[in-house]
């Protein structure tokens, strides 16, 4: 777990460091609560992510005109600018301790993110009704 005192790498502004450590706090106490592996909590929260934006977005469409109603590509963009958020993220805390950052490792993690609300994105708008 990264904290203020292994932070050795002072290019990155302290508040930016701050957040960071707060985000891998938090992402650790998830891990450790349900016991998962990092790989399942990147599609678990993936899934309940992109779930909350559609279920969001939805109720907001009742609102807006029909041609913006479908347009079914919002939520997964949501969650894509979340996932690239989190990873750099991620990239800054291995960088604010000066750990090598492996850029497969942070596909990975996208792509497990975004697996599968690409699934049933393309699934929902081309698979049966909207």
């Amino acid at each position: 777990m990264i904290t203020p005192d292994n932070v050795t790498n002072t290019a990155i502004p302290t508040q930016i460091v701050e957040w960071v450590i707060e985000f891998v706090q938090v992402k650790g106490i998830l891990l450790k609560s349900f016991g998962q592996s990092r790989d399942a909590m990147h599609v678990h929260v993936g899934l309940a992510l992109f779930v909350a934006a559609w279920l969001v977005w939805g109720l907001a469409g009742r609102f807006m005109p029909p041609r913006w109603r479908r347009r079914w590509w919002v939520p997964f963009a949501g969650l894509t600018a979340i996932s690239l958020v989190a990873e750099a993220f991620d990239v800054t805390a291995l960088m604010a301790v000066t750990a090598p950052v492996d850029p497969w490792e942070s596909a990975r993690d996208v792509g497990n993110t975004l697996l599968w609300p690409a699934v049933l994105s393309l699934l929902l708008r081309y698979g049966g009704k909207y």
